[in-house]
């Protein structure tokens, strides 16, 4: 429907905690904070929820590969961690849908071909407020969820 413009899209081992809506509300409000006079939504594409290592500020590493913006807003520059959860407007799910499928790697690699090329425009929420079932959790650090796999 054309009434929708954004959609959430998980992993099927995301995690995610009762205050989750509230918290993305902020964060989407952040990221519209640094991205001013964007009404359209044509400055970003994708706000990765779970970040995972990028969050360390110890991993410089990957560090050096996101640009600080403010608060808990990050760019991503080159490359692109993990799908477990995302939120993107629809326009851009379109653009991504017409310009980079096939997939010829994992989803979180291709992905981050067309970020360092410049084609999506990928941001980051440090601390992540979403988790992932097969590890530690960000979201719920006092808890271990061990791995769970499904046979094909």
């Amino acid at each position: 429907t054309k009434d929708w413009k954004y959609a959430l899209l998980f992993e099927d081992d995301a995690l995610i905690n009762e205050r989750f809506l509230d918290t993305l509300q902020e964060r989407f409000m952040e990221l519209k904070y640094y991205l001013s006079n964007d009404p359209d939504n044509h400055k970003w594409d994708i706000l990765q929820l779970f970040g995972a290592h990028w969050c360390n500020p110890w991993n410089w590493r990957k560090r050096l590969l996101i640009r600080y913006l403010g608060h808990s807003m990050y760019q991503y520059l080159h490359g692109f961690a993990l799908f477990t959860a995302v939120f993107s407007p629809i326009s851009s799910l379109q653009k991504f849908l017409d310009q980079c499928l096939p997939f010829e790697e994992l989803s979180d690699i291709w992905i981050g071909h067309f970020v360092q090329n410049g084609v999506l425009k990928a941001y980051l929420t440090c601390p992540p407020i979403a988790g992932e079932i097969g590890g530690s959790s960000v979201i719920h650090p006092d808890r271990y969820f061990p791995r769970y796999s499904i046979s094909d």
